[in-house]
């Protein structure tokens, strides 16, 4: 899927409105093109189960990224500057759509791509094909134990370096 716009851009955007919810929230919502002009060949429309199964796969993700931080719900939040609530939110309630403000903090406290944090927070009208079936094999194969079990570690970095990686190719 081609985006519209660059990683830096987006983050520029976003941190000028300096941690204004609501005003984060239209301005990403007035950097997304048309659905018409996102879609490609490589590209789904975001519809409700789309969307529902990425938030998921996103609620998994940040969770086992602060496990593997050795991090608590609450130092994440005082960390990443980021409202406790709404990452208790992300992480257990897939129909929760976190605010853009939220995203973008977590994309800087963990170096992730903003762009597809954001499609896995269904905050896009389309979503990469390729990428959509990988967050939700990660998130399928993903158990909610106390401790990271290897496997549960070896998953977690691979889909970082899958973020990264598609990232790179989709500019």
């Amino acid at each position: 899927m081609k985006l519209h716009f660059s990683n830096e851009w987006m983050r520029k955007k976003v941190s000028e409105s300096h941690g204004d919810d609501a005003e984060v929230d239209s301005r990403l919502g007035l950097m997304h093109p048309s659905t018409d002009e996102l879609l490609t060949s490589e590209s789904a429309p975001a519809n409700d189960r789309v969307v529902r199964q990425m938030r998921l796969a996103l609620g998994v993700f940040v969770s086992q990224l602060r496990r593997q931080g050795g991090l608590s719900i609450t130092d994440l939040a005082e960390q990443a500057d980021v409202d406790e609530e709404e990452l208790r939110n992300v992480e257990r309630d897939p129909s929760f759509t976190a605010t853009a403000y939220f995203i973008y903090q977590l994309s800087e406290f963990f170096n992730l791509p903003l762009a597809n944090l954001s499609q896995m927070a269904g905050q896009t009208h389309a979503v990469d094909r390729v990428f959509y079936n990988k967050a939700v094999r990660y998130a399928a194969h993903s158990e909610d134990l106390s401790t990271m079990t290897h496997e549960e570690t070896d998953a977690l970095n691979a889909f970082v370096a899958t973020l990264r990686d598609t990232a790179k190719v989709h500019p």
